[in-house]
């Protein structure tokens, strides 16, 4: 169906992701399936992230002309997105107040949408989710492997005595999920809010673990190779944390680290992950009560792009 004619304005009109189509019951047709997760109960320090899909969206809306039939266009990549078909299934409806019951519903609406083949963008909330995503997401695909972008380990058994908490998601993957430690890449760790004990209990379990120093120090390109060569050909699951991003470019969000990747870095990962067998993805801890003029919140967007694009290239 031809998209002539529609709104192409960005302040006007139902926020959805790039202006798609809404769509709560999917049909089996979809490329791309966009996913809200709006949950921070489990934050540690500043809240806001259940704000996050809504903001995404938002910031989007300034790609709203974005037509199926004719594509998105970069100087850099040239004309993209042709032909594939991406539709916004709106949030998952979770309980605010009690997070047990929060990881069960988001485990169980994804669950519920499994069956479809389309590739899976959720967008956060608060990194917890990610524990509850990967569960449904492992049920499919039993190859799973997990790269984790990110300032911050998150492989706390707990925190202040809670179990569901967004410093705890890779730890519950590892133990309640069963994805085996030496599954799990991380990407980018730094700074002071990283303890000794998370840090030992990783590299110990067998984690593989490529802090921003030495990523600087080898070169990106260079640990990407390694990174690539030990997915394979293995299913793919990518979890992208706001504050793995320099807080100059990403201020929006709630545990600011200096000397974190630039959007050239980031968008280098992505898209050289895209061209792996991921199968799904998610973008957490945004919060755009604390962004500034949507600059965290539009290059996240475009940080989805380069993904989709560059899984999608044809």
């Amino acid at each position: 169906m031809s998209e002539e004619g529609k709104n192409v304005f960005p302040y006007a009109g139902i926020q959805t992701f790039l202006g798609r189509e809404y769509r709560r019951v999917l049909k089996g047709d979809e490329d791309i399936t966009i996913v809200g997760v709006p949950l921070d109960t489990g934050t540690s320090y500043k809240p806001g992230t259940r704000f996050g899909p809504a903001g995404i969206r938002k910031s989007s809306m300034i790609l709203k002309f974005y037509s199926g039939e004719k594509g998105l266009f970069n100087p850099y990549l040239g004309n993209v997105l042709k032909n594939v078909n991406i539709v916004d299934y709106g949030d998952l409806e979770i309980p605010f107040g009690d997070l047990k019951s929060a990881m069960n519903k988001i485990y169980s609406g994804v669950d519920n949408i499994s069956w479809s083949k389309a590739f899976k963008i959720f967008l956060g909330g608060d990194h917890s989710i990610t524990y509850p995503l990967v569960k449904a997401i492992y049920k499919r695909y039993n190859d799973l492997k997990i790269v984790h972008i990110d300032a911050h380990l998150d492989i706390l058994p707990s925190y202040g005595g809670v179990k569901y908490t967004h410093a705890s998601p890779i730890y519950r993957i590892i133990n309640d999920v069963g994805i085996k430690p030496d599954n799990i890449i991380q990407l980018g760790m730094r700074g002071y809010v990283n303890s000794v004990d998370s840090y030992n209990y990783a590299k110990e379990a067998g984690v593989k673990i490529y802090d921003i120093s030495r990523i600087r120090r080898y070169g990106l390109n260079r640990i990407l190779d390694e990174v690539i060569e030990l997915i394979g050909e293995s299913s793919l699951y990518i979890t992208f944390d706001t504050d793995s991003l320099d807080p100059s470019i990403a201020p929006g969000t709630g545990v600011v680290e200096p000397g974190g990747f630039t959007y050239p870095e980031a968008s280098e990962i992505i898209r050289r992950l895209g061209k792996l067998n991921v199968v799904a993805a998610d973008f957490v801890e945004y919060s755009p009560e604390l962004d500034v003029n949507d600059i965290t919140g539009k290059t996240i967007t475009y940080l989805i792009l380069d993904l989709i694009s560059s899984k999608f290239t044809r």
